[in-house]
């Protein structure tokens, strides 16, 4: 009997042993597996920058005088934009007047932003805000990092609470940028006009340099705004040559599908931020009850609920582990997309998406995951014609305004549009341009990838210069 107690607990010993051999080995290869997948991943200075900035990490000087050079100028460009947000939370910025005069521009139909008699009301006011708008002028040409670093540091888990008026505050500066130029445009001042628009696109690559998410939309967001306002201001012939070019480079820049692919990278690298934090907050107490509720949910299977259970303590570290990797691969697979056109990209997503679908709910660590037909690269992709259209378009009447005659086709421009002549995104194909004697159509097939004859039309419809054909 005692022989045979000794062999059960021999063998119990032993099963014991092997289960933490087991357990180490899987823990071992596991870190391992994530570890590599995470060296794989490129970094960028945009990203070096940022995150130094965010966790104000000490750069040397000596050992990377680019990034510390790049540091530096991003410290100064936030204590800038700090100090032009502290000015509009004062007194001393007339909100109620402003926003009276934006809400024609962009909530009602009908006004006329090219009429000098829509600024009889307005004139005196808006001459009073020269000094403000040469400050802003200056401050979007130094470049260097809009969105908040404190936004970072909620995402990395070093603050708590985020103040998210910024994204107001930025929005309203590309609005009041874009107001001013249309007021510029009205008196015949198309100098300060190109100004305005240089400035509005480089807001909105300034915004979108930082790779986070909300600060790449907050970006596509700005470059709308500028492409719409060139839709409604003056032609093309307008312009010299010089601000003409000036123009196209800020649109390039607006739109960059790097940038985008640094989004995505970005969210990662938040995400790892967050789980880690996470993971150093919880305590015993914390790991325990997360324990006990994930035993008695009732919404899932007890398989389910034993690995929940599980996941936030010492033996979920190779679950944790297994699911990072697969989300740093996921992500890094979506930065390759993004720097794809879309009709391209979609074949891709579509396969990230089916796999992405293979992480359950509880254990996938990537919450804002694209879908194939989702915001992330149809809003990216129009945004990225949107600047196209401007730089062919301008590029098309400037070119009518100095021959007298309308290009035969995009290729007679080549000369004039910087960064050459680029792609339908949504198709792969040229941009269709359709001239008709003293008028043209210029317009991508849109998100549908489908040519409905130039009707504009965001969803079902075609992305249109100017929105209809140019003289109608």
């Amino acid at each position: 009997m005692k022989s045979r107690s000794r062999k059960l607990w021999t063998l119990a010993v032993a099963a014991f042993l092997t289960l933490i051999a087991l357990y180490a080995a899987t823990y071992v290869v596991t870190k391992q597996q994530y570890q590599q997948a995470l060296s794989s991943l490129p970094t960028s200075p945009e990203m070096d920058r940022y995150m130094a900035l965010a966790k104000e990490e000490p750069v040397s000087a000596e050992t990377s005088p680019a990034l510390a050079e790049a540091i530096q100028q991003g410290r100064d460009a936030l204590a800038l934009y700090a100090e032009l947000f502290e000015y509009m939370d004062s007194d001393a910025y007339p909100y109620e007047r402003i926003e009276q005069l934006i809400e024609p521009f962009f909530y009602q139909e009908g006004a006329d932003p090219l009429d000098p008699e829509f600024w009889a009301e307005y004139r005196d006011f808006w001459e009073s805000q020269t000094e403000f708008l040469a400050h802003l002028r200056t401050l979007v040409a130094a470049g260097g990092p809009v969105v908040a670093i404190d936004l970072s540091r909620y995402w990395t888990g070093r603050e708590h609470e985020r103040d998210m008026g910024f994204g107001h505050k930025v929005r309203t500066l590309a609005r009041i940028l874009s107001v001013d130029a249309m007021f510029q445009a009205a008196h015949g001042a198309h100098d300060v006009y190109a100004a305005d628009l240089v400035a509005l696109l480089q807001l909105a690559a300034a915004t979108a340099d930082v790779p986070f998410q909300y600060a790449y939309w907050l970006g596509t967001d700005v470059a709308s705004i500028a492409f719409h306002r060139s839709a409604d201001g003056p032609k093309g012939d307008k312009l010299s040559p010089v601000q003409l070019r000036e123009i196209q480079e800020a649109a390039l820049h607006a739109a960059c599908r790097e940038r985008f692919a640094q989004s995505f990278l970005g969210e990662l690298q938040k995400e790892l931020d967050s789980i880690d934090a996470y993971q150093q907050e919880l305590t015993l107490t914390d790991r325990l009850d997360s324990f006990a509720g994930a035993l008695i949910a009732s919404d899932v299977g007890l398989d389910v609920r034993l690995m929940a259970s599980l996941y936030d303590t010492p033996l979920g570290a190779p679950w944790r582990h297994a699911d990072q990797r697969a989300t740093v691969e996921l992500h890094h697979a979506l930065a390759d997309a993004a720097r794809l056109p879309i009709h391209e990209a979609r074949v891709t997503v579509a396969e990230i998406d089916r796999a992405n679908e293979q992480i359950s709910g509880w254990r996938n660590h990537a919450p804002y995951f694209p879908t194939p037909e989702g915001v992330f690269f149809v809003v990216h992709a129009e945004t990225e014609v949107q600047m196209d259209l401007l730089r062919l378009g301008l590029a098309i009447e400037h070119y009518q305004g100095e021959t007298g005659a309308l290009p035969p086709s995009l290729a007679a421009v080549q000369d004039r549009v910087e960064g050459g002549i680029p792609l339908d995104p949504f198709s792969g194909a040229p941009y269709v341009y359709l001239p008709a004697r003293d008028t043209f159509l210029l317009y991508s097939v849109g998100r549908n990838a489908t040519d409905n004859g130039g009707t504009p039309d965001r969803i079902e419809g075609d992305i249109v210069w100017r929105g209809k054909a140019a003289d109608e």
